[in-house]
């Protein structure tokens, strides 16, 4: 995909009109948001209302349950082994850093991950300075609190593509992220 179709899915996710493309986020990344921050047991439905009776107040609000309100997967990727950001992904972080910047009030969770080369231990620790990567650019150029990041590695569990091919695994030397409501 070229730079313009990229900014183009960018766009569209942030404004709500896509929730995603053919492979691009992995399916279960709500469930790691929901681990994050797991929702409480919901209680039984109640029993159905008296029609005399005043209808019931609505319900306060989860404090706990979190809501995604826009996800973006970063086509930044990283050679073999490292985590340095490349001069060629330069300008989709500052994409980032804009769609950051609309949401100050905002968290948001990065997770790196990476190819099935090397160790699981290695693989962990070397997603998640990808992450912290992603996460220390966009506060340099964003000014944006470090508190409000999230960051995380995920190793080589979660692929967008197979680890066959080197392009397969190009792709899954990534980060995501994800915009999450307060």
């Amino acid at each position: 995909m070229n730079k313009t179709g990229r900014i183009l899915i960018f766009l569209l996710l942030s404004a709500g009109m896509l929730t995603g493309s053919p492979g691009a986020v992995a399916d279960d990344a709500p469930g790691r948001i929901e681990a994050l921050h797991p929702a409480k047991p919901v209680p039984p439905p109640a029993s159905k209302p008296n029609p005399a009776s005043a209808p019931a107040p609505e319900p306060e609000p989860d404090p706990l349950v979190v809501k995604t309100i826009g996800r973006m997967v970063l086509h930044v990727n990283f050679e073999a082994g490292k985590a340095d950001i490349r001069q060629e992904d330069k300008e989709m972080l500052d994409i980032a850093v804009a769609f950051v910047a609309e949401h100050p009030d905002a968290s948001l969770y990065i997770e790196g991950h990476t190819d099935s080369d090397g160790s699981a231990a290695h693989n962990l620790e070397l997603s998640k300075k990808r992450a912290e990567a992603v996460k220390s650019y966009l506060v340099a150029k964003g000014g944006f609190d470090y508190a409000h990041f999230i960051v995380s590695g995920h190793g080589s569990e979660f692929p967008i593509a197979t680890n066959r091919t080197k392009e397969g695994k190009f792709k899954n030397r990534r980060v995501e992220m994800m915009l999450l409501s307060e």
